[in-house]
């Protein structure tokens, strides 16, 4: 489980370290502090990041990385 805020501005890719140790195959929102979504960024994610982008201004976001 990882909890990440969201980039200022909405729809600008962000990234977020994980533990996981392998490519993730996703990801489920667990909890959010504001409406909005979290989706896949442009970049290919690897063993130790994801990268994600949102539609909401700089919300927080508990994810269950798999």
């Amino acid at each position: 489980r990882v909890s990440v805020a969201s980039h200022a501005t909405p729809g600008t890719e962000f990234s977020v370290a994980h533990t996981l140790g392998k490519v993730p195959l996703g990801y489920i929102v667990s909890g959010q502090s504001a409406a909005g979504s979290v989706y896949d960024g442009a970049t290919a994610n690897t063993a130790t990041t994801l990268y994600l982008k949102s539609d909401a201004s700089a919300a927080t976001f508990r994810l269950i990385v798999f």
